[in-house]
């Protein structure tokens, strides 16, 4: 079995910054035509951090977003006090924290079982080897007593 394709951590890094990039512009461009529902696409730039580098850097990558809807809001001369205390920020971070953590736990388990599966696949290999090395020993031992 091959192992999942996941790129080196440089890719991974990369691949990061650049959905967190494409959120704060999808944010900036968008929060005049829809409000403050266009939040929910900060799931554009959690589900990266939390998938390579674990729910730890997922609930970062969240906090960042909240902390970017937070500063754009305050730009764009909208009450700062709505934005930073109001119930969709806290609810939309937990969301998101939540989220962090079931991509980061399911990244884990995967690697995991994967792991797993590559081990139980050597010890088969291995005791195939053992059984056709016990074959061709009663093999020669056959030979052996019937001279």
């Amino acid at each position: 079995m091959q192992r999942f394709a996941h790129p080196a951590n440089k890719s991974a890094v990369y691949i990061t910054v650049l959905a967190y990039a494409l959120y704060v512009l999808l944010f900036a461009l968008l929060h005049d035509s829809f409000g403050l529902v266009v939040g929910a696409l900060a799931v554009i730039s959690v589900v990266p951090a939390s998938w390579y580098f674990g729910y730890k850097h997922g609930i970062v990558a969240a906090a960042l977003c909240i902390l970017n809807n937070i500063i754009q809001l305050f730009i764009q001369r909208e009450a700062a006090t709505e934005g930073l205390f109001g119930s969709s920020e806290i609810i939309g971070f937990l969301v998101l924290a939540f989220v962090a953590f079931v991509v980061g736990t399911l990244k884990t388990l995967t690697e995991e079982r994967s792991q797993a599966l590559l081990k139980l696949e050597q010890y088969e290999q291995e005791r195939r080897a053992y059984t056709e090395f016990l074959e061709r020993l009663n093999s020669i031992t056959s030979r052996a007593l019937e001279a």
